[in-house]
């Protein structure tokens, strides 16, 4: 997961103010959630261009994550394979929470019989 993040960053170039890590396993997020962490983001940028935002839905955290391009070379050069939790741990004094109202943030499939169930659910 972590050279995927790395290759899109890499490939947003440098002009940008941040990153928001789209997991592809996520179907059911859809455009009013990235609307709304974006709009989040703008705001919590203006005084801490440090930024780290995470979605929240009772209490859970979730995806999609946005990091402010402060993070550019940390998200570049990091190691840990399963994406960037390591990043966020280590600067959580630059951590936002922004509370969701549906948990399409915290729902994902990895694996065949979720996928199975999410049919059979009319995903």
């Amino acid at each position: 997961m972590t050279t995927s993040i790395q290759a899109g960053v890499n490939a947003a170039g440098v002009d940008t103010s941040g990153y928001m890590i789209c997991l592809a396993d996520m179907p059911k997020i859809d455009f009013p959630v990235y609307n709304g962490l974006t709009s989040a983001f703008r705001k919590y940028y203006v005084d801490d261009q440090k930024s780290i935002l995470v979605p929240v839905y009772n209490n859970r955290k979730g995806n999609p994550v946005i990091f402010s391009s402060y993070y550019r070379n940390d998200i570049l050069n990091h190691q840990e394979m399963e994406g960037c939790r390591g990043i966020v741990q280590e600067n959580s004094s630059h951590l936002h929470n922004v509370k969701m109202n549906s948990a399409e943030v915290l729902f994902d499939i990895d694996t065949k019989e979720q996928y199975d169930q999410a049919i059979e659910k009319g995903l």
